[in-house]
């Protein structure tokens, strides 16, 4: 598989914020920490430089007065993170990649690559499903009926990639990774609202979407939730919080958690149920509901009612911290 623009947006909005022109993203220097004018570029279409020997696309050094960088975007992640090449050929592109490699890498195959494009390994003692692969837009049968389920619930390919979705046979997986590795999934089904989840884990101890998170943390009930909020939203998998997910947010050192179950009576009904979960290791807890709706009730109803904008400005403009006064009587708001 290519290296396509997709894979390099999906993971630049990971990691930075960025600038967009019609054939560059353009973002801060991370080795020049006076740099806030976006002066570094990568490149979106292949030019001389770059290398089509590693299906490669060209960025500037990112290092300041180099001028020695060979113009490769996967070089650029491998520097960045500190991580091999082959490393980083994967981290964007996911298990289907295909290198032509260096020499001094053929003999670093190993058992895990017979398997390409096919996720059969497990990680951390997590099987994951079979016959799996990642949405990355390519043209396969399977996964289009995917990326059109995601559309009619108002998400794109690069939200896929973004959340490191991956399909199977009239399902969607979504994977929970914690401090870089897969720990748990939930695989739902694209025909109705039937979830499979592995058997070596506790559903609801673990939170989608944890690993774009730094500093602050937000907390949704379902994947979709957390995706239409964007990266620094996690899902729970339901309303009320487990000692679990407590032991999870410890670890993260997080300095604010912010609350925000579906607008419903058990979404309402777990504010204080977790409060008094939380306010034993962390002091600033706050909670926003989603806008009031018509037999509506969650953010990915609002996100398609309202628009992603509109309803990313909402959960920021109308978070409230949690008090005994305001577990009272929560307050919900129009939108």
């Amino acid at each position: 598989m290519e290296l396509t623009p997709e894979h390099i947006k999906a993971w630049v909005a990971k990691h930075f914020e960025y600038k967009q022109t019609d054939k560059q993203l353009r973002i801060c220097n991370p080795a020049d920490s006076d740099d806030v004018k976006f002066k570094l570029w990568i490149s979106l279409y292949k030019t001389k430089s770059a290398h089509s020997d590693r299906v490669d696309y060209w960025v500037h050094d990112f290092r300041p007065n180099h001028h020695d960088y060979d113009g490769s975007f996967l070089n650029f992640v491998a520097k960045y993170k500190k991580i091999t090449y082959k490393q980083a050929a994967r981290e964007v592109m996911g298990n289907k990649s295909f290198l032509v490699k260096k020499k001094e890498e053929k003999e670093e195959e190993n058992e895990e690559e017979k398997d390409e494009g096919i996720i059969l390994r497990e990680e951390k003692g997590i099987a994951l499903p079979k016959d799996i692969s990642k949405i990355d837009g390519s043209n396969d049968s399977l996964q289009r009926l995917a990326i059109n389920y995601l559309k009619k619930r108002g998400f794109t390919v690069i939200d896929a990639m973004t959340y490191d979705l991956h399909y199977t046979i009239n399902s969607i997986v979504f994977l929970y990774r914690e401090f870089g590795r897969v720990v748990h999934w939930q695989q739902r089904s694209l025909l109705g609202k039937t979830f499979l989840f592995p058997t070596e884990t506790k559903k609801g101890d673990h939170l989608f979407g944890y690993d774009l998170c730094n500093g602050s943390i937000g907390i949704t009930e379902s994947a979709f939730g957390a995706m239409a909020l964007g990266p620094g939203m996690t899902a729970s998998g339901g309303a009320s919080l487990t000692d679990g997910v407590i032991k999870l947010l410890r670890k993260g050192k997080f300095n604010r958690i912010t609350l925000a179950p579906d607008n419903d009576e058990a979404g309402i009904d777990s504010l204080k149920s977790n409060w008094k979960l939380l306010i034993k290791h962390f002091d600033d807890i706050y909670y926003c509901l989603p806008p009031k709706m018509d037999k509506k009730k969650d953010w990915n109803d609002a996100m398609l009612l309202y628009g992603r904008d509109e309803i990313r400005k909402f959960y920021f403009d109308h978070q409230r911290k949690v008090t005994i006064g305001e577990l009272a009587k929560p307050r919900t708001f129009s939108l």
